[in-house]
Order: structure tokens, then C-alpha cells, then sequence
């Protein structure tokens, strides 16, 4: 068997037998195998003659992609036995720190690998899951006790630090009120949850307009905002958010989608499961249920840990606020659960979802390695599977994705039906601004305006958006 660990695997003379009846057995040659799999001909030539004892684990990942197999099937780790019972419920900071190693990696591993097999990409991400929790020396079956057991949650949150940051948030978003101690900043028609400009590129603006860096507390409460747990308070709800790349914390898109539900009765309609589909903190989902005192139940669906673990809590925190009285926070691409237990909703009466929208231009495909919030895959299969997913389907997108938000509704037969205003909002995204050649193609082929003489340079349009049968 071949080990793993520390982001290598040892090459062992089973793998390489492996690899290459596998190759031969598909009848390609070293140069097919190394064109498919998006690595150098001298890689897989060197893994074959074993002159390598150890490889990079999303190397091999790259090489089973282009044999369409599972990194597991290549590498042929052995599995932990299921179920290894864990007694006791772990502290929230432990987790969080196990949550956040393996959401880099599998972030990494496969967010380059949107345009291969669904299927393959479904496997591969159960498969890298079970072994990197496994060298934790946590179970899947333990780690979906953690998060789903409602007394095993509450236990999570009640060992979390105190955050060090609140954030306040008027119920239409026309103010906020940061504080920490007795530190507070007050922002009055905000743009942004965090609305500064200071290192946005091309900016023009100074620190004296910044609302917050201005501000005699703004270093302080910058240094809180970007180093520890923030909560976040709106209509009474809290969230806490911890600043992480495969977390995004509730944004002013957030609010404008629960608020459009709101203003179009949505809320008000008998809707007793919700579906809150790459739900981040949990914002969505929870304040679906808070609002709506017919839903019973609410699924928070994510493919990486860190926003499952956030979301459980976050309900739990506030669950004395609603009528709902069950929830899963379940793990997977897209909607294909690991298979842990089943969900006791099949079919979602609501379905909302606030996906990324930032396309993956053709010749930057790198960016969708660094950040969650790069590339439309989750927002495409939401429109285009939207028959199967729930009664209704709800997203909000930006227009840099109208394009595939376009072409995913011809696929599937569907509509967008707009709810609400469009919303022109500051374009923040931290991720792409040193691809100064990607920003300026958003400028150019998608609609993202440049504004030199503005406090945020760079803007785009929201909306919320109903997917319905084609005609309607």
C-alpha cells in the first residue's frame, strides 16, 4: 500500500505496477497519460522506472485525473474502520484548526479540476476527505456526530473563544456599529460589511476617506477583524465568522437576498424544509428560519468543512429563535451528500443559494486555486438541476456571470425570473487583484465598471434571481 501524509506519497513498486497497467490498459502512451493529466512526460516516466521514492500528493491526484479514476483507486490507501466512536464532543478551536488544514488542501486539489468529470470529481473529493480526517485520526461517521447531534453541537459552542469583534447590522443594511472592548466605530450608509478601500488596487482614495482606517480605533478594530472571531448581529440573530479562505462571512449580497425574500412574500409562503446550498456561515438557512415560522427543518449543504462547522453552530446559537426544530449540516460536491446517514428532506420546498460568481477566464484557470469564490460550477448546476433540487429555487448572482447563469438555463430549460432590484455594489475580492490582466478583462468582456474617482474603484450588479419553467 502506498502511504500518504505531509502532502507526499511514497512511490511504492505496487503503485507503479499499478500506473502503468492502468496506462497500458488504456492504451496510452507516457506523452497521452502526461497531456491528460496536466504534467510533464518526465513525471510519470520517472514514477514508472521508480527513480522517485515520493511524489506530491496533487500530482498523483492529476495523474488519476487523467486515468479517470479516484486518487484512492491509484494510490490505494487503506481505509479506517467505520465507525470509530469518539466519546466525547472535541472544542470548537480544535476543530476549526483540523477544518481549516483539510480545506486548504482539498481546495487546492481540486478547484483546478471543474472542467473534468463530475462523477471522477464527486469520488475524488470523498475519497481525499475520508484520508486527510483519517490521518486526524478522525472518523466521517465521528466527524458527522460532531456536527449534527444537536447536544454534540451545542457542546461546540459553548467551548468557543469570545469573539473579539461585533458587528451590528440594521435590518436593511443602512448602518453598522463595529466594536471591540470599548473600541466602536459607527458606519453610516454602509457598501460593504468591511468597507474600506485602503488596499483595493488602483484606488485613488486616501486613508482620511475610509470609514474605517479615518477612525482614531480603526487599526485596532482592523487588527480583530483580520486575526480572530468575529460576530455579526442582525435582527438579533449572531453569527461568528472567523476570516479564512474557505469561509466567506456573511456580505452585503447576504443581506440583500434574505431581505428580496422579504419584500417578494417568500417568507411568508408555507415552506417547511429549506435548502441553504453552499451555506457559508449558515447565514441564509438560519435566517430563513427565523423569519418563517412554518419551516421545520433546514439542510446547510457545503463541499468543505470549515462552512459545515460554522453553520452548526451558527443554528445552534440562535435556535431558540425559531420554530424549526431539525437541521443537518451536510458535506459534498455540489449535492452529492457523503453517504453518512440519509437527509429527512429529499426534496427541499426552498432551495436558496448565494453561490460564487467570478468566472474562470480562459487562461486563468490558476485563480480558482486560490480562493472558494472563484469559479460558477456550483451556480451553473444549481440552474441547470434546478427540477430536482426543490419546489422553488432561489440564487443571486452578479451580471460578471451572466453569461454562464445564460447558459445554464438554456441547458436545464429554465428561466430566470428577477426578484427585486439590481444592486450596484463595490467589487472586493481580494483573491484577483494582483491578476491585473484578469481585472481588466472583467472591465472588458463581462461589465465590471472602473471608477478612478470613486472611494471603491471597481464595481458590479447584483440580483436575486427565481428559477422557473421555461415560459413562465
Amino acid at each position: 500500500m502506498a502511504k500518504t501524509g505531509a502532502g507526499f506519497v511514497d512511490i511504492t513498486a505496487e503503485l507503479r505496477s499499478r500506473l502503468i497497467k492502468l496506462r497500458q490498459g488504456t492504451g496510452m502512451t507516457r506523452c497521452q497519460l502526461a497531456a491528460r493529466s496536466l504534467v510533464s512526460e518526465r513525471t510519470i516516466q520517472l514514477i514508472e522506472h521508480g527513480d522517485r521514492d515520493k511524489c506530491q500528493e496533487r500530482t498523483i491526484l492529476k495523474i488519476a485525473k487523467g486515468l479517470d479514476i479516484s486518487f484512492q483507486a491509484l494510490v490505494d490507501v487503506p481505509r479506517a474502520r467505520e465507525p470509530i466512536h469518539q466519546s466525547t464532543a472535541w472544542a470548537f478551536s480544535d476543530l476549526k484548526t483540523v477544518a481549516q488544514r483539510i480545506d486548504g488542501f482539498i481546495l487546492e486539489s481540486l478547484r483546478d479540476h471543474r472542467s473534468g468529470d463530475p462523477d471522477l470529481l464527486v469520488r475524488t473529493h470523498a475519497d481525499l476527505l475520508f484520508a486527510r480526517l483519517g490521518k486526524q485520526g478522525i472518523s466521517l461517521g465521528d466527524l458527522h456526530r460532531q456536527l449534527n447531534e444537536p447536544q454534540l453541537v451545542r457542546t461546540l459552542a459553548q467551548s468557543m473563544p469570545a469573539a473579539g469583534l461585533k458587528i451590528e447590522v440594521e435590518s436593511k443594511f443602512r448602518e453598522l456599529s463595529l466594536s471591540a472592548g470599548s473600541a466602536s466605530i459607527r458606519v453610516d450608509n454602509p457598501t460593504l460589511l468591511w468597507d474600506c478601500h485602503c488596499l483595493t488596487p488602483r484606488s485613488t482614495s486616501t486613508v482620511a476617506d475610509c470609514p474605517i482606517h479615518s477612525h482614531p480605533e480603526g487599526k485596532l478594530i482592523t487588527k480583530v477583524f483580520s486575526t480572530g472571531l468575529v460576530e455579526i448581529v442582525w435582527r438579533g440573530l449572531r453569527f461568528v465568522w472567523y476570516r479564512t479562505a474557505p469561509l466567506w462571512p456573511p456580505s452585503v449580497d447576504s443581506f440583500a437576498l434574505v431581505n428580496d425574500l422579504l419584500d417578494a412574500g417568500i417568507l411568508q409562503a408555507d415552506t417547511e424544509s429549506v435548502l441553504d446550498l453552499g451555506s457559508g456561515t449558515g447565514f441564509i438557512g438560519t435566517a430563513v428560519a427565523s423569519l418563517n415560522s412554518k419551516v421545520r427543518h433546514v439542510t446547510f449543504g457545503d463541499w468543505l468543512l470549515s462552512p459545515a462547522l460554522f453553520s452548526a453552530v451558527n443554528w445552534i446559537r440562535n435556535a431558540d429563535r425559531f420554530a424549526a426544530n431539525s437541521f443537518r449540516a451536510r458535506i459534498g460536491m455540489w449535492t452529492d451528500w457523503l453517504p453518512l446517514d440519509s437527509d429527512p428532506v429529499r426534496t427541499h420546498a426552498l432551495v436558496i443559494c448565494n453561490p460564487p460568481y467570478l468566472p474562470i477566464l480562459k487562461g486563468c484557470e490558476d485563480l480558482g486555486r486560490q480562493s472558494p469564490v472563484v469559479g460558477t460550477d456550483l451556480l451553473e448546476r444549481l440552474i441547470s438541476n434546478a427540477n430536482s433540487l426543490g419546489s422553488r429555487v432561489i440564487l443571486q448572482f452578479s451580471n460578471l456571470a451572466n453569461l454562464e447563469a445564460a447558459t445554464a438555463a438554456v441547458r436545464g430549460g429554465v428561466g430566470l425570473e428577477p426578484l427585486g432590484d439590481e444592486r450596484r455594489v463595490p467589487f472586493r475580492v481580494a483573491a484577483v487583484w494582483e491578476d491585473g490582466e484578469y481585472l481588466q478583462r472583467l472591465i472588458e468582456e463581462r461589465g465590471l465598471e472602473y471608477c478612478p474617482s470613486a472611494r471603491h474603484p471597481f464595481w458590479h450588479r447584483i440580483r436575486t434571481y427565481e428559477v422557473v419553467a421555461q415560459g413562465h
